[in-house]
Parts: C-alpha cells; sequence; structure tokens
C-alpha cells in the first residue's frame, strides 16, 4: 500500500522509476514462497538471531554466499526493539532499507520498522518519508504501526 501526494505512475511496467517523494509505503512480504528472498535479504541486514533462515535458503536453492550481504546498510541507523522488530532510517542519497523496494533517495531521510511475523518468517515494513513540514509526524506512525502488529 502507498500513500503519497503525487500520483503514482507505471507501478511495476518499464516505465517505473520508483517513488521519488513524500510517501508512506507499508509492504507485507510472504517468507513461505516467492517472496523468501526478500525476507532473506532483510534478515542478512538487521536480525543476526535468524541467520540460520538465510543459511537454509542458500543451501535449499544452491545459492552463493554472495547472494546475501550480512550487516546494516553503512549509512543506516538501527533501533532494535526485539529480535523480531527493528526501526530504522535511511540516510539522504543513501541506499538501505528505506529504499530496499519502492523508495528511491533523495534529499529526506527515510524512517520505518521492518518485523517479522511467525515461523516461517513473513516480513512487514513500513516505510516514512514525509514532507518537512510534517516530519514531526513520523514517530507517531512508526509507533502506531507497532502497537497494531505487536
Amino acid at each position: 500500500m502507498f500513500i503519497s501526494p503525487q500520483p503514482i505512475k507505471f507501478l511495476f511496467g518499464p516505465q517505473w522509476r520508483g517513488i521519488e517523494g513524500a510517501s508512506v509505503e507499508v509492504d507485507e512480504v510472504f517468507g513461505g514462497t516467492s517472496g523468501r528472498f526478500d525476507v532473506a535479504q532483510v534478515i542478512a541486514r538487521v536480525f543476526p538471531a535468524r541467520r540460520a533462515f538465510v543459511e537454509d535458503l542458500m543451501e535449499m536453492f544452491d545459492q552463493p554466499a554472495s547472494a546475501y550481504k550480512f550487516g546494516l546498510y553503512p549509512k543506516d541507523k538501527l533501533i532494535v526493539q526485539t529480535d523480531r522488530l527493528v526501526q530504522f532510517q535511511t540516510a539522504p542519497h543513501s541506499e538501505g532499507l528505506g529504499t530496499m523496494r519502492r523508495l528511491r533517495a533523495n534529499d529526506d531521510p527515510i524512517d520505518g520498522v521492518a518485523i517479522l511475523e511467525g515461523q516461517t518468517p513473513n516480513l512487514l515494513t513500513l516505510r516514512v518519508r514525509l514532507p518537512r513540514e510534517l516530519h514531526a509526524l513520523t514517530s507517531s506512525i512508526i509507533h502506531q504501526f507497532e502497537q497494531e502488529h505487536k
């Protein structure tokens, strides 16, 4: 789900460039199906206690060790809440958890939360990049999202 003051065009077509401006994105990826590789990418970056999921996936699908980068993106900041919930901020003009899916880096940071759910696990992610005059709302949005998914 996306919320943006700008029209979102060509979401999955060949002209897709990503969302460049203000946006709120909620993304659910299922770890037991075709989304397992996306879930593994996030686990490798920020959920070290779940590393076995990534290693099992690499073995099961005969993937090289280079298929996954373990450890944080260099400019991401994390607040680890639990072994299944982390808040993050991707710095302006940087690649990170904030830009892993559909938001493109720009002059503003991207704040969010990543939550692992269930045994499989599935991944639920919220990414928030608000206009500067609304930036104070970001922490309330993230807090509400976390409360609804505890």
